[in-house]
């Protein structure tokens, strides 16, 4: 049951306040004896009977307010003229509620139908009391008539001006509770930019940057699936990508190299065939020289992405763009500083330190390591014969074949000069001779630069290979074994392999 409105509760309290006056008087005998039987206990009946009706149906039937009131409202008058008729007319003690009716239907709808109960109820008085005159005659009957007409009209203005200045109270309230509620939306949403903005720029991970939109598409925005995407413009490369409310496998094609293409052409870029989705639509939020941005929602939800949502979208995507260039600029710093310019192989630095942590590694957990030392033979003359410029090529293209004879999860590096250096993670010796010869080998049939830009050049290289724990127990005998094999190859007629223990 609903609850009832302060004006139902206090129209209640009054019927059953009158209903219980009535049959408190009855109970008393304070009724005339000249009135019907009928009107005495009848009529009351029926009035309390309606009564109980109409309290529960208010409370039952909320959306049938104003019918229920109207269809209560004749039996009211009739009810009220009666009893007015039977007691004593113009001279009737229940005269002056009739102005109740007036004033409720006027608070609870419009001063206009409180007026109309107004003027039926003066009415109906009158027509009650002809059946018994007043003893000052038709003046006194006019007097309450005419005072009747202009009470009920005036309290049925004044209360409906009161209902109008409640209501007009109530739509301010309710715009200045929404008003409040974007307020509080757009500070969420500024707190939430200023938070992610500080994160973006605290963070060189593109995993994390990735977590963190997430985040805040969940936080500030209501979108269901979508996805965020920043594009390089020259090379059509997705730098960055985030999604939200899409499996594994829409995410992979909402965030394909077709969809980038729609984007950085302008056009409208469709994902057919979701299950739940019947394609995306993307909206540029970001247009620089380098970098294009844009947010791919499913097309049935666009229309809750507002400007502000876009606006929130565009400064995100801006902050997110310096990010991205900030990660870029840290990985080439990061890559600059363990890789050699010239090979682009790891540097010596690096090396050094990753072959600690390698070795560190076997040692924990027993595994092999080896480590193989590579040198070009007889490079000072080619580089005599040809040239600095051509040697440097030549030593970049050792390096190609060497990482091409290599497992992905093995370390090559350049070691110095014209010597490179290969760790192998979880191989024994017999294993990191089959690599050294796949090398050697590479290298032998590989023809070179030669003289005139012919590729008719040949070189060879000498190799030394050392592994833990069957040649060496630290990392300083193993790197001194690998280097001393290294040695016994060159010095043994070059072009070969050498192992600890083995001559040249």
């Amino acid at each position: 049951m609903k609850r009832l409105s302060p004006i139902d509760q206090v129209y209640l309290v009054i019927r059953f306040s009158i209903i219980l006056v009535i049959w408190l008087a009855l109970g008393l005998g304070r009724f005339s004896p000249g009135i019907p039987r009928l009107f005495v206990w009848l009529l009351p009946s029926i009035f309390t009977a309606y009564s109980a009706i109409f309290a529960l149906s208010l409370g039952l039937l909320p959306r049938h307010h104003r019918s229920l009131y109207l269809i209560v409202l004749p039996f009211d008058l009739s009810c009220l003229t009666f009893a007015v008729y039977f007691t004593g007319g113009a001279d009737s003690p229940f005269y002056l509620i009739y102005f109740i009716p007036a004033i409720i239907y006027a608070l609870c709808f419009k001063s206009s139908l409180g007026i109309a109960v107004g003027l039926s109820s003066a009415v109906l008085f009158f027509l009650g009391s002809l059946r018994e005159l007043p003893t000052s005659g038709w003046a006194d009957l006019g007097v309450k008539t005419s005072l009747l007409v202009g009470m009920t009209i005036l309290l049925a203005m004044i209360t409906g001006t009161e209902r109008t200045e409640r209501e007009e109270i109530r739509r301010l309230n309710l715009v200045l509770s929404e008003r409040s509620e974007e307020l509080s939306r757009k500070v969420t949403e500024l707190n939430a930019v200023s938070e992610m903005a500080i994160a973006i720029h605290s963070t060189l991970d593109i995993d994390a940057l990735t977590k963190l939109t997430l985040n805040l598409l969940k936080k500030v925005l209501n979108l269901g699936a979508c996805s965020l995407m920043m594009i390089e413009k020259k090379t059509g490369q997705i730098l960055f990508s985030a999604t939200e409310g899409l499996s594994k496998e829409e995410a992979k094609r909402a965030i394909s190299e077709e969809i980038a293409e729609s984007i950085l052409s302008g056009g409208e870029s469709k994902v057919a065939d979701y299950e739940q989705l019947s394609f995306f639509r993307c909206i540029p939020l970001l247009h620089r020289e380098d970098i294009v941005a844009a947010l791919c929602v499913n097309s049935k939800a666009l229309d809750d992405v507002s400007s502000d949502d876009v606006m929130i979208l565009s400064a995100i995507a801006s902050e997110l763009a310096v990010a991205i260039e900030n990660v870029r600029l840290y990985e080439l710093t990061k890559k600059l500083s363990i890789t050699d310019e010239l090979t682009g192989l790891y540097n010596y630095r690096y090396l050094q330190q990753r072959l600690k942590n390698e070795f560190e590694r076997a040692g924990r957990y027993v595994h092999p390591l080896s480590l193989i030392m590579i040198d070009v033979d007889d490079f000072k003359s080619y580089n005599d014969t040809y040239g600095h410029v051509q040697g440097d090529s030549v030593l970049a293209e050792v390096a190609r074949i060497i990482k091409g004879g290599c497992r992905e999860l093995d370390v090559v590096a350049r070691y110095g000069g014209e010597e490179f250096a290969i760790i192998l993670l979880e191989t024994d010796s017999s294993g990191a001779f089959v690599v050294a010869e796949k090398v050697r080998e590479a290298v032998a049939e590989h023809r070179f630069l030669g003289q005139d830009d012919r590729k008719d050049a040949r070189l060879s290289v000498s190799l030394g290979i050392a592994s833990y724990p069957v040649h060496a127990a630290d990392l300083e005998s193993l790197v001194k074994e690998a280097d001393n094999a290294l040695y016994r190859a060159k010095t043994g007629g070059r072009n070969r392999i050498c192992k600890p223990g083995e001559e040249g």
